[in-house]
Formats: C-alpha cells, structure tokens, sequence
C-alpha cells in the first residue's frame, strides 16, 4: 500500500476536471467502486452539518452510518 505522503503528491499532480474537483490518479486498494459510490451518496444526503461514520470490521468497510444534523438557528 503506498504511503499517505505519496499518494497526496499524486493528487496534488493529478489535473483538475472541469467541475474543479482533482482527478485522482492512484488507483484504489481498500475500496471499490460500488463502495465509492455509496460514500459519494451518503455524503449528498447528510447536507452540510451531517456526519459519515465507515463501520471497518476485519480491515473491510461494511457499513456506513450517517448522521442528518439541522441547525435550528441560522449560524451569524
């Protein structure tokens, strides 16, 4: 498995797509695409104040736990 430090400098040599996001360039070992896609969705759904817990057991994420969190007031 590469090292953190590496992969960062792939990221940060990787081009940017047209939305502005990196395009990363490593390829991945510990996810899927499916698993991906799921964290992709859980993150739209939670909104700007929710949370994403990944649930590892035997060093494989097999769940996903999310937290919806909405702010009574608006922040000043």
């Amino acid at each position: 498995m590469k090292s953190l430090q590496a992969e960062s400098q792939a990221i940060n040599r990787a081009p940017e797509s047209d939305n502005g996001k990196k395009k990363i360039s490593v390829g991945l070992q510990a996810l899927d695409a499916a698993q991906v896609m799921a964290i992709e969705r859980a993150l739209r759904e939670v909104g700007e104040f929710g949370e994403i817990h990944l649930i590892v057991r035997r060093g494989q994420i097999r769940f996903i736990g999310t937290l919806k969190t909405e702010a009574l007031m608006p922040e000043s």
